[in-house]
């Protein structure tokens, strides 16, 4: 995927591969997915609840569903809005929680933090 192009994921369980070279948007809107990305994605948003993602590097990252697991190497804005879900990055510049009972992880940065959610976790790996 390029910049400007967008692939929406909407059959729930299934399993996909991406590749985005420098761009792309991607919309999980299914449960139960199973998804992995590999290069420079533009944008990630999540409104299915029990996704499974792997990633490399994500502009944004926007989660609205519940029961979801992220890994991700570099992210730029984490923007959760659901709750229960899992988010682990290398390093991340913002984060921005409106959910509840979330966590987030992150190895490097000194990201920029906005938590109006309720019982959620951020730590430095």
């Amino acid at each position: 995927m390029t910049r400007e192009m967008e692939h929406r994921i909407t059959e729930p369980g299934t399993t996909h591969t991406i590749r985005c070279d420098a761009g792309g948007d991607i919309d999980v809107r299914a449960d139960d997915v199973t998804l992995t990305l590999s290069g420079d994605c533009e944008e990630l948003e999540i409104d299915g609840s029990r996704t499974t993602v792997t990633s490399e590097n994500l502009n944004d990252l926007d989660i609205q569903g519940d029961s979801n697991s992220v890994t991700a190497s570099e992210v730029r804005e984490l923007s959760l809005e659901g709750s229960t879900n899992t988010i682990t990055l290398s390093s991340v510049t913002e984060i921005d929680v409106e959910g509840s009972d979330n966590t987030v992880s992150y190895e490097s940065g000194d990201p920029r933090v906005d938590d109006e959610g309720r019982n959620t976790t951020i730590d430095a790996a």
